[in-house]
């Protein structure tokens, strides 16, 4: 017969192993989607930094962007999605692998130039203006105002749908996920080929800007189950 240690020693090895297998087997990918006033949700935020303007922009129905070059007066435009992260149907459950990121905007104005999209990293919202916030001077991307590093380029978007899934979106918003404030996106140009995006005022509920997450999780009651089982194995030789 074989002694009881040996047993328990086998059976608990057996247990840990089945638990990190379940852990890794057991992620199902999820999907959810952002858009103002749709079920229920009321978190995004935008504006436009219009030059040397102290007059608000965040309820206007389009998103401007601009740049300075050939004397133009530049527009950055800021967009945010709060209250994504949480425990409630349809936000992201933490912890968060993300794997996949869309950012959907509707085109109102076309450009032959474009933009970048960097990570904020100051706090914003709609009654910003390029005089009242960061410095006085529109955004930096100097990594105290926002990141240095782009989250996707934008290539002369024509009029209507454009769908941005760069992997920098997938970083920022996996950076938000553990833990990183988040205060969303400015979108620069050094173009003077102003273009715009409709805003989440826009009439058309649709045509709002759009954010859609997959991630994964580990299923907790999951890897219990087969802690219990194990458990309840162990008991079954140790009694024999």
């Amino acid at each position: 017969m074989r002694p009881r240690r040996q047993i328990l020693v086998v059976v608990m090895g057996a247990c840990i192993v089945s638990v990190g297998l379940c852990s890794s087997a057991i992620a199902v990918p999820i999907t959810v989607s952002f858009q103002q006033g749709v079920n229920g949700y009321g978190g995004t935020v935008d504006t436009s930094l219009n030059y040397g303007s102290n007059i608000p922009a965040g309820e206007l129905d389009r998103v401007l962007i601009d740049g300075s070059a050939e004397g133009s007066e530049p527009d950055d435009g800021l967009l945010q999605f709060h209250d994504i992260f949480g425990n409630a149907d349809g936000q992201i459950h933490l912890p968060a692998k993300i794997l996949a990121v869309h950012l959907i905007i509707e085109v109102g104005g076309e450009s032959n130039d474009g933009a970048t999209l960097h990570r904020v990293l100051q706090s914003w919202d709609e009654t910003s203006t390029w005089v009242n916030s960061f410095g006085g001077n529109g955004v930096d991307t100097d990594n105290i105002e926002a990141s240095s590093s782009v989250d996707c380029t934008v290539s002369g978007p024509p009029l209507g749908t454009l769908n941005l899934s760069d992997s920098g979106l997938v970083t920022t918003v996996q950076a938000w996920a553990d833990g990183m404030p988040n205060h969303g996106w400015v979108f620069l140009t050094p173009s003077w080929d102003g273009w715009n995006f409709y805003s989440s005022e826009y009439l058309t509920v649709t045509n709002r800007p759009l954010l859609e997450v997959t991630y994964d999780v580990p299923e907790p009651h999951t890897i219990s189950m087969v802690v219990v089982g194990a458990l309840a194995l162990l008991r079954k030789r140790l009694g024999s």
